[in-house]
């Protein structure tokens, strides 16, 4: 019988139910952040276990802002002291990094410089001056599946989400 270790895996080849975090940062990250958050979660995910059984887990990193961290347990439920020990990581790397990645106060749209930072109490202002639109694509951060976060790439239109109501 084949061990199962804990061990990174290539995002693509996550499970379809893995469960997923998206953690947008509030500045993209310059190469040599991104190069520090990159070892730090790798090192995390091949020691990752949920109640002593090994986790197959991966993330990737989107226009070095936006980080999806993935998990599967083989079948099983990742349990509430493993999804700690993953968010204790990303509270380190919050640390270190001098950013934020665990602020949920705020929604991130698409533009052409990369990502804008919308407050959730700025909204409705936003949306009164044009600023954010029906077809305005934001991270939907309430994407917690792989194979739903697969279908966009974890992007959503407003005017086909919760957002919606804002514009009727």
């Amino acid at each position: 019988m084949a061990t199962f270790v804990p061990m990174y895996v290539p995002f693509e080849s996550l499970h379809e139910h893995s469960k997923i975090w998206i953690y947008p940062a509030n500045r993209r990250l310059t190469k040599s952040e991104a190069d520090i958050l990159n070892e730090r979660l790798l090192a995390f995910i091949k020691i990752w276990v949920s109640h002593n059984d090994p986790v197959a887990g991966s993330y990737e990193l989107i226009n070095n802002q936006i980080l999806i961290i993935g998990a599967n347990l083989n079948g099983g439920q990742i349990s509430g002291c493993s999804i700690d020990s993953s968010v204790k990581v990303i509270k380190e790397l919050e640390h270190i990094l001098n950013l934020e990645f665990t602020n949920r106060s705020n929604l991130y749209f698409l533009d052409h410089n990369g990502y804008k930072s919308v407050a959730l109490h700025q909204l409705d202002q936003s949306i009164r001056e044009g600023i954010i639109h029906e077809d305005s694509v934001f991270v939907d951060m309430s994407i917690n599946r792989f194979d739903r976060f697969m279908i966009n790439k974890g992007y959503q239109k407003a005017g086909t989400s919760f957002l919606k109501r804002y514009f009727n």
